[in-house]
């Protein structure tokens, strides 16, 4: 009976060791595209998340800075809605945009998180008189290209 004996380097246990790393990586990345730039609040930035979840669910996440108060625009409105289109081809109103402290908080700073069955094909955010309205405005304050 022969024995065979393996020798495993460090340099193979390494690569071993990045090339599970990569696939984990890749398997939990999201989808993470910057909104437009906005002639109607021209300093505002920001970046729209979308991941699938264990569910099949996706998580959309939107980060937004330097966005002013709805009723500090030209034409002053009461909220933030932020919208997702998708393959159904209309608008779905995903929520109202709050923050710590009254409507944004003093650094400017806004975040936004909920769930969707659905996957987005873009996601834009709108000024409205009212948080729960049923179809957008056309007043577009930011938009993020096809997802």
């Amino acid at each position: 009976m022969k024995t065979i004996k393996k020798n495993f380097s460090a340099g193979s246990v390494l690569l071993l060791g990045a090339t599970f790393m990569v696939i984990l990586l890749l398997s939990a990345c999201a989808t993470k595209v910057p909104f437009q730039y906005s002639a109607e609040a021209p300093a505002a930035r920001g970046t729209a998340k979308v991941k699938k979840d264990a569910n099949d669910n996706y998580t959309i996440s939107v980060e937004l800075t330097n966005l002013s108060e709805a009723n500090r625009l030209v034409a002053p409105k009461t909220a933030y809605v932020v919208w997702m289109a998708s393959g159904s081809n209309y608008a779905k109103n995903l929520g109202k945009i709050e923050s710590e402290s009254s409507m944004l908080s003093k650094t400017l700073k806004a975040n936004f998180e909920t769930v969707s069955a659905e996957k987005p094909t873009k996601i834009f955010i709108t000024s409205e008189e009212d948080g729960n309205a049923s179809y957008p405005s056309s007043s577009i304050i930011l938009t993020t290209n096809n997802f």
